[in-house]
């Protein structure tokens, strides 16, 4: 009697792959962070002036002379680390496949339209 299963699946993951795509996540991370951290100048006397956020810069002809770019400075390094997220999730895809890659699949399984053996009576 010669029966013909399926193989099953298998589920492979390039380790290339998820290499970066751990790096690129961690990029988009710091990309946030960089992003809604708080900004503060020092000042020659008494506390840091606050500057607000990359996001939410802080508004006023006064903040904006006493911060000048450091909101525009850490704007751009964000929109950079977000680059460089893109471009290693995209670039880890292309180098090394997708995550997940289906394996060779065999025959599929047919059923024997009569479940009596050949060499039964009918």
């Amino acid at each position: 009697m010669d029966v013909h299963l399926p193989r099953s699946g298998t589920r492979g993951q390039p380790l290339g792959t998820r290499i970066c795509l751990l790096l690129a996540a961690l990029a988009l991370l710091m990309a946030i962070y960089l992003l809604v951290s708080p900004l503060e100048r020092p000042t020659a006397q008494g506390p840091p002036f606050d500057c607000g956020t990359a996001a939410a810069p802080a508004s006023g002809p006064f903040a904006r002379a006493v911060c000048g770019d450091i909101n525009l400075r850490r704007q751009l390094q964000s929109g950079a680390f977000a680059v460089a997220a893109i471009v290693l999730a995209g670039g880890g895809w292309l180098a090394f496949g997708p995550a997940y890659r289906r394996g060779p699949r065999g025959p599929a399984f047919e059923e024997d339209p009569d479940p009596l053996p050949a060499d039964a009576d009918h």
